[in-house]
């Protein structure tokens, strides 16, 4: 009996273990902080199991939200390496971005960070101090660069990484002339203009420059990326004004004073300049030289080879190509283009108007049909105007302006004025009208509804360079190669409109070889030159009835046009201004 009493005594509590332990533990029934109870041993009885207090679980933190990551952008500046200098990024208009500021550190870099909230043009500004020097090429040392010495550039939005040179500072000195709201587009135009003139082999001017130090000086290391490329032609640009204290900065003042008119000749805002490294005739050549000069202790063997490529465009006009991009500019620095009078009359810059009001239109001109040429004028009141540049709008408005035109091809567009108080532009085109082949020399004038081209200032008489009054023959002094002049008498078979190309025989006159010239020839004996120069008193010389002969009292020259007895022929010009008339060439259709 004890032994089955014992064997009872067990499995009571083998039961208990079972019910007591905890069952939330997949791996042992015996697993976790409960224990099993102990025997009392003689009366067999088992105590009762402590119950714990429930413990409340503290609720999990909550892990803190990432925060969105910061946007850099990586300037690198140059008039050689800057170091110690202040930089800023704003917005293009000047309005800042938080937080973005920096000091370029000892090896001539900053990276700037912001919150990338902003996506617009942006402008980024290195402003010297006390502490802040930059290395010069030229000079070959470490010079301190002041509070007054700021290079800037505009990128059309925050790129990752810019550089900051000569370059982008004289783009930047255009961007301060701008007119309206600075975007991206205007930015990249303005940009790429400065690149065109002045660093046309390189694809941006905003491409980070490698920089040259003293470490780097002599160890021609530099090859033919774009960066390496870029930093010899920043040294040759210093090389040019080595014989100044500063030379890198002294370069920059000179170009950004030359380009105040958009291309370098010398002259800037009040006529020409003093104190140039250079003139207009020799800066290509002593810019040759001075990449040579940086080539030889900067450069390895490729980059060495490659020097030849390294050019200036100096016939292209920076802000002329910016105008064309469509960016506004102030009248005053369009002057500054067109001359100090307000205006070359004979390439007049092309200025984007607002062409959205009314405009009354006058066309005038000829129409030639088997080669009989019939006078042609029509005038349209309140009409749009459209943009003279636009090749496609002018096919468009003169199918729309002469009744049957079609298959116009041929079209030459010669813009006489753009702007807002008159719109006036010369096409010569080929097309059918009707089923025949014609030919078209026509005028388009627009002026605003109300007034007339006399109205705006921008008539033909105003704008030329010629006078429309009579002159004596006497007054016309050398005019003939041959023989004394005579009163010469136009015929009404030779009166009319002509579109010649000139074919240069000598080199000295204003127009160049293959230029389209417009002539109007009057029956009261006047010659009208592109609409611009009037030139009266036709004669004859030593009595040759074939052909009659003007001369423009302004500028020598000398305008012969025959025959006057079979047909026209041709225009031939001479130069009078001197001792001797020089034949030139000729103007033919």
């Amino acid at each position: 009996m004890t032994l089955l009493r014992h064997i009872f005594l067990l499995l009571i509590l083998g039961v208990f273990a079972a019910e007591y332990s905890d069952s939330s533990s997949p791996n042992s029934v015996f697993e976790g902080s409960n224990e099993v109870p102990e025997s009392s041993g003689d009366d067999g009885a088992a105590e009762e199991p402590v119950e714990e207090e429930p413990v409340e679980e503290e609720p999990a933190e909550e892990e803190p939200a990432e925060e969105e990551p910061a946007a850099e952008i990586l300037v690198t500046p140059s008039l050689g390496l800057i170091s110690g200098a202040d930089v800023t990024v704003t917005r293009a208009d000047g309005t800042a971005i938080e937080g973005a500021t920096g000091t370029l550190d000892a090896n001539g870099v900053v990276t700037i960070t912001h919150d990338g909230s902003y996506d617009g043009p942006i402008l980024v500004t290195v402003t010297g101090n006390d502490s802040a020097t930059y290395f010069d090429e030229a000079a070959g040392a470490n010079l301190p660069m002041g509070s007054d010495v700021t290079i800037r550039a505009f990128a059309p939005s925050p790129v990752t990484e810019i550089g900051v040179t000569i370059l982008t500072e004289l783009a930047a000195q255009v961007m301060d002339d701008v007119e309206g709201a600075i975007t991206a587009d205007t930015v990249s135009s303005v940009n790429d203009a400065v690149r065109n003139s002045l660093a046309p082999d390189l694809p941006d001017i905003l491409t980070p420059p490698a920089l040259v130090s003293e470490e780097n000086l002599t160890a021609q290391s530099l090859g033919t990326s774009d960066a390496d490329s870029y930093a010899l032609r920043l040294a040759a640009l210093a090389n040019m004004a080595a014989g100044d204290d500063a030379p890198a900065v002294s370069i920059l003042q000179q170009l950004a004073a030359d380009l105040a008119d958009g291309d370098i000749d010398g002259e800037g805002e009040d006529g020409p300049l003093s104190d140039l490294e250079y003139t207009a005739e020799n800066f290509d050549s002593l810019f040759a030289a001075a990449v040579d000069l940086a080539a030889s202790t900067l450069a390895d063997a490729d980059l060495m080879a490659a020097t030849g490529t390294f050019t200036v465009t100096l016939d292209a006009n920076v802000l002329e190509d910016v105008i064309a991009a469509g960016v506004g500019l102030p009248d005053s620095v369009v002057d500054l283009i067109n001359g100090s009078d307000g205006g070359d009359s004979e390439n007049p810059v092309e200025v984007p108007v607002d062409i959205s009001g009314d405009y009354y239109l006058t066309i005038s001109g000829e129409i030639v049909t088997f080669g009989v040429g019939a006078a042609f004028e029509v005038t349209i009141q309140n009409i749009l105007a459209p943009s003279p540049s636009d090749t496609a709008e002018i096919t468009q408005v003169i199918e729309d302006t002469v009744e049957g035109v079609s298959g116009i091809t041929n079209l030459q567009i010669t813009i006489i004025n753009n702007t807002a108080d008159r719109i006036a532009f010369d096409v010569s085109f080929d097309a059918q009208q009707s089923g025949v082949t014609v030919q078209m020399n026509l005028r388009y004038d627009y002026v605003p509804a109300g007034t007339t081209a006399e109205d705006s200032g921008d008539a033909p008489t105003d704008d030329s360079t010629g006078s429309a009054d009579a002159v004596s023959i006497d007054e016309l002094g050398l005019v003939c190669f041959v023989g004394e002049p005579t009163a010469a008498t136009i015929p009404s078979s030779i009166a009319g409109v002509y579109h010649l190309n000139y074919s240069q025989a000598n080199s000295g006159g204003p127009y160049s070889d293959g230029e389209l010239v417009h002539f109007t020839v009057g029956e009261d004996g006047t010659l009208d030159i592109n609409r611009q120069t009037v030139l009266t008193t036709p004669v004859l010389c030593g009595g040759n009835e074939q052909e009659a002969t003007w001369k423009d009292l302004d500028t020598g020259l000398i305008y012969s046009l025959s025959s006057l007895t079979n047909g026209f022929n041709e225009i031939n010009l001479g130069d009078a201004s001197g001792s001797s008339i020089q034949f030139l060439g000729q103007f033919h259709e």
